[in-house]
């Protein structure tokens, strides 16, 4: 230690540090927790279409505009809530100054991931917003922002797998999920997709569930 306790202060920043990141550990353990059983899955067909199917214990969200289509998932009603109203915020802001023509999957997907990364680490909000976004625009992309604010970017034409699953964190749940899944429709049939969403729901005891054709 120093005459003006520099390694004391050094020590209580290195303290201050480990605490925080206990703390936001603990935070993105929570929400992963109540995300567990919470998903959407993009389902490829051939030729460069597809379609959703979510499910979790509140009722999912679809928002579109001209140039993209986004499902909401989230772990309860207020923050699936939550979600669409940043949406409709950030999509409210390009009309004002650009045009609603202005507002697109990458702005949408920029918006959400830095509001979910600031969300989750500002440790005076205990829990975090427990919502995710599950993006297709008119050119093709897939884009996934988890709840902690990652994005992954696929494309329809040249994803590798046929099945993009996002949430279901929980490991029994998700492997449960991956041998159901491999019955999943392989074509829009409203009747057949209907069929195997009630199926699902009930393997997975799930109380909402249901499809999105972009």
């Amino acid at each position: 230690m120093t005459e003006n306790g520099e390694v004391c202060k050094f020590s209580e920043m290195s303290a201050s540090r480990i605490s925080l990141l206990g703390e936001f550990e603990l935070k993105k353990f929570e929400a992963e927790q109540r995300m567990g059983e919470v998903f959407s899955v993009f389902v490829k067909l051939e030729p460069g279409n597809g379609y959703f199917i979510c499910g979790g214990n509140a009722q999912f969200y679809r928002f579109s505009n001209q140039n993209f289509a986004c499902v909401v998932t989230g772990a309860s009603l207020s923050e699936i809530n939550q979600g669409m109203e940043l949406l409709q915020k950030v999509g409210s802001r390009i009309s004002s100054v650009f045009s609603s023509d202005d507002f697109h999957s990458t702005v949408a997907m920029d918006y959400l991931s830095k509001y979910l990364r600031t969300d989750i680490r500002n440790m005076k909000k205990p829990q975090a917003l427990a919502v995710e976004f599950f993006i297709t625009d008119i050119l093709g992309s897939l884009i996934r922002v988890s709840f902690q604010g990652d994005i992954e970017v696929d494309s329809i034409d040249n994803a590798d797998n046929k099945i993009l699953l996002l949430g279901g964190y929980d490991k029994k749940f998700r492997e449960d999920f991956w041998e159901e899944i491999k019955q999943v429709p392989q074509s829009i049939d409203k009747e057949k997709m209907t069929e195997f969403a009630e199926r699902l729901k009930d393997k997975l005891k799930l109380s909402k569930i249901g499809f999105v054709i972009p």
